[in-house]
């Protein structure tokens, strides 16, 4: 169970954060203490002159009050009972979820209208969502069988239906299994046994040196069927030597061996990465530029930071959040770390443990492994962020098929892509949509890669054209900022679903692609530029 399904369990029990401490009004009068005391001689109250216990008697009362003001959603994040600028029952009793940075937004999952408690038609209602609910999960628990391995079985046998499933959404009890074999990230994972332990160890952690220890001891657990067969997108750098050539021979099932850690030969672990585990001794971390490093601890209070996982300094969740980030700046020395990856761990950390998490997040980047391939997020981190250059010139491209007014607005007034929808890409959403809707696109993101974020971003433009339209520069900047993304969003998740997949993009997204790569070797624009069937509605 990851921290969101426990984050029920721990609203009542979990301590609230730091800092949670009011600033004390304007208009107070020094307090005078004794010797004795260790209150800030200047520090201030609201009325009159206090002893000292007056003073400490009044600031837990405060506190109390502070804390009786929030509490935990059902996805762990920290919100005020009370929003600003309204009231609890205003917002349909859920409060304002933050789910990224400064990213509020209702906590509502209904698309209709609230039918009055009590009444038949209400009850019926009800009844009839928790028995689709039921069935769902029944039919999930069926197709990810053993520890997921009946849904890439299910996969090669009906892509198809699988498909659809997971479109209706996955159950939230199943969500971690699914999304970690649906992205590829199990098949990686049970390829690679010892990888993670070995490239994530710290120094001064005993726990994680013997789990190192244990993980290069060679006595992993035996390969499941699909453990040793290479992945998707492998380039297989560690089985061609590392950066000095000095691989061992391979073993009998295509491994080779680097400080005693068992490597498939298509793990995609590049030559750097190689390296270093060869030069690493026992219970140490690989090298890491200390830059890099710095970045990655220097982001972590700023993931998620409402979230009871990730608000302790130190705590669990930024230990997990460390080691996945590290890991990877190891593991792929092409992308190393750039801000925004810490937003794409941290949801995966929220359902998974570290080193699912790990795997999970090397397959985003290779991109997906179903049928419907596509692009990985790589090519958006990487030096001169080719990727995502890329992508927001399909995204201007496509923008004027969908909403033509917008468009036109929006070149007129100098507004691109780069200026809004930038943390779309690199986080898929992650940075700004509030979490409910975030789930329901993931689930669709992790299994058919990029283009979903595509359809998101261009159905929330085309249902708030009439909107925007209007709107000068620096309004068009403010509405489409993170903090205010929620104000475009529909109430319920699914209808932002069915709004994003009724957008055909994928024959397009090929054609610009075409077009971008002109562009790039300076022919121009190819002539498949406008050939499809445009990302117009379907039939």
């Amino acid at each position: 169970m990851g921290p969101v399904g426990e984050a029920t369990e721990l609203a009542e029990a979990s301590p609230q954060p730091q800092q949670l401490l009011p600033a004390i009004p304007s208009g107070a009068v020094s307090v005078k203490t004794n010797k004795s005391t260790n209150l800030d001689p200047d520090y201030e109250i609201p009325r009159g002159t206090m002893t000292e216990t007056q003073v400490l008697n009044w600031l837990a009362t405060q506190q109390e009050e502070q804390q009786r003001a929030l509490r935990i959603d059902r996805f762990g994040f920290i919100v005020p009972l009370v929003p600003e600028g309204g009231s609890e029952a205003a917002d349909g009793g859920e409060g304002r979820r933050a789910s990224g940075a400064g990213a509020t937004t209702s906590g509502r999952d209904g698309a209709s209208a609230p039918q009055p408690a009590g009444t038949p038609a209400a009850g019926s209602k009800q009844r009839s969502k928790e028995q689709q609910a039921v069935e769902r999960l029944r039919k999930w628990r069926k197709m990810l069988g053993a520890n997921g391995s009946g849904l890439e079985e299910y996969r090669r046998r009906r892509p198809d239906k699988l498909k659809r499933r997971v479109r209706k959404g996955i159950p939230e009890p199943l969500r971690g299994l699914a999304w970690h074999v649906l992205s590829g990230g199990r098949k990686l994972r049970l390829a690679n046994p010892g990888i993670f332990a070995a490239l994530s160890v710290l120094p001064d952690d005993e726990e994680a040196a013997a789990a190192f220890t244990a993980a290069t001891s060679g006595k992993h657990p035996p390969q499941l069927d699909d453990a040793a067969a290479p992945s998707d997108g492998a380039n297989g750098s560690v089985a061609n030597g590392g950066a000095n050539g000095a691989a061992a021979p391979p073993g009998p099932s295509g491994t080779t061996k680097h400080n005693g850690v068992t490597v498939a030969a298509g793990a995609g672990l590049d030559a750097a990465a190689a390296a270093a585990l060869a030069a690493t001794r026992p219970g140490r971390a690989p090298p890491l530029d200390p830059a890099v490093d710095t970045s990655i601890m220097r982001d972590l209070n700023r993931t998620y930071p409402t979230h009871i996982y990730f608000t302790q300094r130190q705590g669990p969740g930024q230990r997990a959040l460390y080691s996945v980030l590290r890991a990877y700046a190891v593991y792929d020395s092409k992308v190393g770390y750039v801000q925004g990856m810490g937003f794409l761990a941290a949801v995966l950390l929220l359902y998974m443990d570290a080193e699912e998490a790990f795997w999970t997040l090397v397959a985003v980047m290779k991109g997906p492994l179903g049928p419907d391939k596509g692009e990985g997020l790589q090519r958006l981190y990487m030096p001169g962020m080719p990727g995502l250059q890329g992508s927001l010139y399909k995204f201007k491209r496509l923008l004027p098929e969908v909403a033509p007014r917008l468009a036109a607005r929006m070149e007129r007034e100098g507004v691109e892509p780069a200026l809004y929808a930038t943390h779309w890409f690199n986080t898929a959403f992650a940075y700004s949509m509030p979490f409910p809707h975030l789930l329901r696109v993931w689930d669709i993101f992790l299994a058919e890669g990029q283009k979903m974020v595509f359809r998101v971003g261009l159905a929330l433009l085309q249902s708030s054209e009439r909107r925007l339209a209007g709107l000068p520069f620096e309004a068009l900047l403010e509405a489409l900022s993170a903090k205010r993304l929620h104000e475009l969003l529909p109430p319920s998740p699914e209808e932002l679903v069915r709004r994003a997949l009724r957008l055909r993009v994928s024959r397009r997204l090929q054609e610009l692609e075409a077009d971008w790569q002109a562009t790039l070797r300076g022919r121009g624009p190819g002539q498949g530029g406008r050939g499809g069937a445009g990302a117009g509605r379907r039939g």
